[in-house]
């Protein structure tokens, strides 16, 4: 499963999760239908992150993991509250709706991330959780700079080691949903995502 699938980072991972041969299936988790054309995409349209009714609940068996590319590092126009609702009410209403069973989480915080931040709050709540339920890991990927496909040596070069291309953020969060690679911790800093993602 998927969430911010039409954004920056979540379309890249879309991208490459419909190239690989081994996905059968693509669940998005969106407020309108993804602009993806594939036979392996499923658009569930939620209308609200906060609420998983039985119905939407049955559509989340038989899935094993999860991106979560939703949200934003700063509050959306200044608005608190709302962004603590966007980054630690929905990723926690999703995780709490899953069925019993194996699953992997992958959540996107950010570079710096600190326990008392609002992205901080979510990661500590959603590895609590994990720890209180049988078969479910977290793995909160802490990326710096994230940069477009395509950015020139130049720009690489400059911001060096502090930054992350969104392909090799995508390409870690995806290894470590489906391969599960043994060397993965649950907090996974930038560093750790470039060596991940090539």
């Amino acid at each position: 499963m998927l969430t911010g699938a039409t954004g920056f980072i979540g379309s890249e991972t879309l991208r490459q999760l419909v190239d690989r041969p081994d996905v059968s299936r693509v669940t998005c988790l969106v407020r309108r239908p993804a602009p993806v054309d594939s036979d392996k995409v499923e658009s569930l349209v939620l209308g609200d992150f906060d609420v998983y009714g039985t119905e939407v609940v049955d559509r989340l068996a038989g899935h094993d993991a999860c991106i979560w590319a939703l949200g934003s590092r700063f509050a959306p126009g200044g608005d608190k509250a709302l962004h603590h609702r966007l980054t630690v009410d929905y990723p926690m209403a999703f995780v709490d709706a899953l069925p019993p069973g194996d699953f992997r989480f992958c959540y996107v915080s950010g570079w710096g991330t600190k326990p008392e931040s609002v992205k901080g709050r979510a990661e500590i709540a959603l590895r609590e959780f994990a720890a209180r339920r049988p078969g479910m890991e977290v793995f909160c990927f802490r990326p710096a700079k994230v940069l477009p496909r395509g950015t020139n040596a130049l720009v690489r070069a400059l911001y060096g080691p502090l930054s992350v291309g969104v392909d090799v953020l995508a390409q870690a969060m995806i290894r470590v949903a489906l391969d599960k690679p043994t060397e993965t911790t649950e907090v996974i800093e930038n560093k750790h995502i470039r060596t991940l993602g090539r």
